[in-house]
């Protein structure tokens, strides 16, 4: 999982985005904890019952030889008994094993669920962080939205109640605009010809991986189409036909996401010094320590 380092001065943004980050590392520990408890639990107590059986099945089984190879009624016929007695003990802990092995396999169920919408919520903390963060650069310097298709009606010039509110509307509208067209792919072409520098090469298709992934537990229900079978193999089950996001290629997908967040963050702090904030510190037992903004400054370029 990412270490969540953080600099010394980040976007409020990126604090929103970070706080979320919290829950999501919160919720990843107790997944991670449910499965741990029972990838050790079960082959324990697994191996316990078959201890059991093998002692009883030792303790009973000379005297079961014993009366099979005598002629005496009374012995045949606790011999009988006993047979049937192993018999239950057999059932017994066959019942007790496929309980067993039926509760690992809903831990492995649970932690399909929990990873596969925690996926969906990294996306959605990541929107919504590019969202905040586009808003708040638009409201310091319209000219960034200078390639906006947006158009403003007269009934919208009449009715707002300064052109500062009519700015920060269409920075909302443009930032959202920016954040539904193109995926991971097109916002890091759009932020590089807006001066963002330092995404890694394979940025772009590791966040494709992560966005496609939620897009099929979304809109598909976990049930993988046949191009994602196709093109992430490894992420889907064979006999469910179902996506599994395991805990390795979580901690991959929040590693993509968290360079992705990283890099923008600075660049948009260098070119907006006001929209820096003082970064927070980790979670304390009295909770957040909210940032505070500096002074405003004048903008350079990213």
């Amino acid at each position: 999982m990412p270490s969540r380092k953080t600099s010394k001065l980040q976007t409020q943004a990126m604090a929103t985005f970070e706080e979320n980050m919290d829950v999501f590392m919160h919720m990843f520990a107790f997944v991670l904890r449910d499965m741990k408890s029972i990838r050790h639990s079960v082959p324990r107590r697994l191996a316990a019952l078959r201890r059991n059986y093998t002692r009883i099945l030792e303790r009973e089984i000379k005297p079961f030889i014993a009366s099979a190879q005598t002629s005496d009624a009374a012995r045949v016929r606790e011999g009988a008994e006993k047979t049937k007695g192993l018999e239950k003990l057999q059932a017994t802990l066959k019942r007790s094993e496929m309980r067993l092995l039926e509760r690992q396999s809903e831990g492995t169920a649970r932690l399909h669920t929990a990873t596969a919408w925690q996926t969906v919520m990294l996306v959605t903390c990541t929107e919504t962080y590019l969202e905040d963060l586009l808003s708040s650069a638009a409201a310091v310097d319209p000219k960034i939205m200078r390639r906006s298709r947006q158009r403003v009606s007269f009934a919208d010039i009449f009715s707002t109640s300064s052109m500062e509110k009519l700015t920060q509307d269409l920075g909302a509208l443009w930032s959202r605009e920016f954040v539904n067209e193109g995926g991971p792919r097109g916002w890091i072409t759009r932020l590089k010809k807006m001066g963002v520098k330092g995404y890694q090469q394979n940025l772009v298709p590791r966040l494709k991986r992560v966005w496609d992934t939620r897009n099929v537990i979304v809109h598909g229900a976990g049930k993988a189409t046949p191009e994602f079978s196709i093109r992430y193999p490894d992420a889907v089950l064979a006999d469910t036909g179902r996506i599994a996001v395991d805990l390795k290629q979580l901690g991959d997908f929040a590693r993509a996401v968290e360079e992705f967040v990283t890099v923008t963050d600075a660049a948009f702090i260098r070119r907006f010094p006001q929209l820096a904030v003082a970064a927070r510190k980790l979670r304390t037992k009295t909770g957040y320590n909210r940032p505070s903004r500096p002074q405003d400054s004048p903008t350079r370029p990213i």
